[in-house]
């Protein structure tokens, strides 16, 4: 003989109090894995100003190259996207050296743009020539420069 459960005890679904802790420990894990994911985004994006800053670094040695100085003019090294990274998460300025120092040395410096000004540590990256040495560092605010060997804004 069969003994047939009562309909109570046959459950189906989830309660509401199972949901609630279910949806609690989602929002807990997101909480802590967008930060990290915006970080790996905005670090991924400045590969976009390191191509920029590579092409005007390849057009100042070849303008170099065919004249006495470096130029400061984007028209000057041909490059159709002009002071705008290849994504357009950077522009750029050109600085060259003065005087004497002005056939030797030159700046680029990619200033972020857009959603990428939120990378709060690495909003300015500079790359220099100076005497045959590149120099590249990084900054905050553009005015306190980080040229140490090891920065994290610059993957070697």
């Amino acid at each position: 003989m069969r003994q047939s459960i009562p309909p109570r005890l046959c459950r189906q679904g989830f309660t509401l109090i199972e949901l609630l802790i279910t949806i609690a420990i989602i929002g807990i894990l997101a909480s802590i894995a967008y930060p990290n994911f915006m970080g790996s985004v905005r670090k991924g994006r400045r590969a976009d100003a390191v191509e920029g800053m590579t092409r005007l670094q390849q057009a100042q040695e070849r303008w170099r190259g065919r004249n006495a100085a470096y130029t400061t003019s984007f028209a000057d090294l041909g490059l159709p996207s002009g002071n705008v990274s290849p994504n357009g998460y950077y522009t750029y300025t050109l600085a060259v050296g003065a005087g004497a120092d002005a056939g030797s040395q030159y700046t680029i410096t990619a200033q972020a743009q857009g959603s990428q000004v939120s990378d709060t540590a690495c909003k300015y990256l500079r790359v220099a020539m100076v005497g045959g040495n590149m120099t590249y560092s990084s900054s905050a605010d553009g005015s306190a420069w980080n040229s140490a060997g090891v920065n994290a804004c610059w993957a070697k």
